[in-house]
């Protein structure tokens, strides 16, 4: 459920997390089976390797909406794919494995020999970068290293923070010559005078 683990397994790439969604891995499957909402299952076909077999939606029907959870849907799938006994592993320590979503997933799977947590297995075989993984990350460096560069730049007595910000965003967004810029996993911080002991506040507009 950790959006970072789906993107590594397979290239799944959008903003989704706020919904329930899943990736199964299991021997019985010849590749990952993603499980999300339906609005974004397009995003499959422009960011995943996944074939459209492995990809299995949900409708908004089932978001936040008392009595239903996109759980159950899951659970479900898991079952009409003979996934649903043997140990199954959740990641725990997922910011967006809320107990809720958990404990419809237990309830709807009793077949299941066992749970178990998969800690952070994943993110440990992330750690290993590939050639092409450190290219990115290097190009990354030097995005970040450029905006940097344009926010102190821009930090001139009188100016605006929001204008700062600005400034510093149209340097991650449009990146390099060589490489276009993206999204930040979090807002840009400014931390200034008294605010400087509050590591994660938001612009100001002085």
């Amino acid at each position: 459920t950790d959006p970072c683990n789906i993107l590594w397994l397979t290239g799944y790439d959008l903003w989704s997390f706020y919904v329930p969604q899943a990736v199964v891995v299991a021997p019985k499957l010849r590749e990952p089976l993603w499980l999300g909402r339906g609005g974004d299952a397009p995003g499959i076909e422009e960011t995943s390797w996944l074939s459209p077999d492995s990809v299995v939606a949900y409708t908004d029907d089932l978001v936040q909406i008392a009595g239903r959870h996109a759980g159950d849907f899951i659970a479900a799938t898991l079952r009409d794919r003979g996934l649903a006994r043997g140990v199954i592993g959740l990641e725990l320590e997922s910011f967006y494995l809320t107990p809720a979503y958990r404990d419809v997933l237990v309830a709807a799977l009793p077949m299941a020999t066992g749970w178990t947590d998969l800690g952070l297995k994943v993110s440990r075989l992330r750690s290993a970068k590939s050639p092409a993984e450190l290219e990115l990350m290097r190009q990354a460096a030097l995005i970040a290293e450029r905006a940097m560069t344009v926010g102190l730049e821009h930090m001139q007595v009188g100016a605006r923070e929001c204008d700062v910000v600005g400034e510093i965003a149209r340097a991650q967004y449009s990146g390099t010559p060589e490489y276009g810029g993206c999204h930040t996993s979090s807002p840009i911080y400014v931390l200034r005078g008294k605010r400087g002991a509050a590591p994660h506040l938001s612009w100001g507009q002085g």
